[in-house]
């Protein structure tokens, strides 16, 4: 996942779906529009992010090339490739199209759709990227957008209200809002300094504070979503600050900022569901003309004479929780029986979360 941004300026990138041990053999490489290597395949700086499941994020910290348009690509050693677009300008393309609607990720890939379909796999064959795309959105939100895969999110987090001070000794988060040391708590038998992060967190990317990363030994994922403050070596206790200069990057001083991965894998079902979906998806399309078995959504009535012909698009068979498709289907009645449009959450207008950063 990379955006736009300036000529010379950092960049970090993220490669999912990948198995754990990679690291010290998976490579990135970056080339041109024409095919001409800007970066030849390297090994480092690449950390690796074990998220369980024998997967890990990995991730390359690199410096977007002079001005123009790129490809990143990764390949780990069996030759399994990741590409993904990279723009570099003279100034930085703030996107216009509003907060990402679909999942993190895409369910499936190209190569998934041309497997079920029981076709070649083309990497000209766009069709394909674009049946992928819309079967991966299409169950996602079916099954109450429980799946995003894994999503990257930085974060801001700062005290609302007034009297803001620096990195204050004594103040600590408590989840829902700020207090002093001191308090007692439900659990423990002191005061503890955490962060309540959004979703389910998989692993801490990085913490910075006044624009210095943060030592990962001092810091506790709970419960995936607690950001617990570690004791310092001579066990005192340690606090997140208080609040930040918000109008500051997070490279200078003054400035708090959490870079994490959260969310949920789509299980099996829902990723071969996905296939079968894409596959007839794949073949509705003009320009294949192939045997779609999707529904075509036409019923003739005949009474006394009278023919009437109704239409029942693929839409409101849909909303009747119904595709034809039985690992559609199958998948839906397993993972949304009622045809919720969003899983269960609690929230409150007055309840302090953290700034989402861009």
């Amino acid at each position: 996942m990379i955006g736009p941004g300036l000529a010379g300026s950092s960049f970090n990138a993220y490669a999912y779906g990948y198995e754990t041990g990679l690291a010290g053999t998976i490579t990135v490489s970056i080339e041109d529009s024409d095919g001409n290597v800007v970066l030849a395949p390297v090994t480092t700086p690449i950390i690796e992010i074990d998220v369980g499941g024998n997967q890990s994020v990995y991730r390359y910290i690199g410096t977007f090339p002079p001005i123009g348009e790129y490809v990143l690509i990764w390949e780990n050693p069996d030759g399994v490739q990741a590409v993904e677009e990279l723009v570099s300008g003279t100034t930085v393309v703030t996107p216009s199209d509003g907060p990402l609607l679909g999942p993190c990720q895409p369910w499936i890939t190209a190569d998934d759709v041309a497997e079920c379909c029981g076709i070649e796999p083309s990497t000209a064959d766009e069709d394909l990227a674009t049946a992928a795309l819309m079967a991966s959105d299409l169950l996602y939100r079916l099954s109450a957008k429980k799946f995003p895969g894994i999503c990257v999110r930085t974060v801001r987090p700062c005290r609302s209200g007034c009297g803001c001070s620096h990195v204050g000794e004594g103040w600590y988060w408590r989840g829902s809002d700020w207090g002093r040391v001191g308090v007692g708590r439900a659990c423990g038998c002191g005061c503890v300094s955490q962060i309540t992060l959004s979703g389910t967190v998989r692993a801490i990317v990085e913490v910075l504070i006044d624009g210095e990363i943060v030592a990962p030994d001092s810091y506790r994922l709970d419960e995936f979503k607690y950001l617990v403050r570690m004791a310092d070596a001579d066990g005192f206790r340690q606090s997140w600050p208080r609040c930040q200069r918000l109008d500051l990057p997070s490279t200078e001083g003054g400035t708090f900022e959490i870079t994490y991965l959260s969310g949920l894998d789509v299980p099996t079902l829902g990723v071969q569901a996905a296939a079968a979906l894409a596959c007839e998806l794949y073949r509705a399309c003009p320009s294949v003309q192939g045997d779609c078995a999707l529904p075509v959504g036409v019923t003739r009535i005949v009474r006394q004479g009278l023919t009437i012909e109704k239409i029942d698009s693929l839409g409101m068979m849909l909303r009747r929780g119904a595709t034809g498709l039985p690992l559609v289907d199958t998948f839906m009645a397993a993972y949304n029986p009622s045809g919720a449009l969003l899983g269960p959450m609690v929230w409150s207008p007055d309840m302090p979360t953290p700034r989402r950063v861009g």
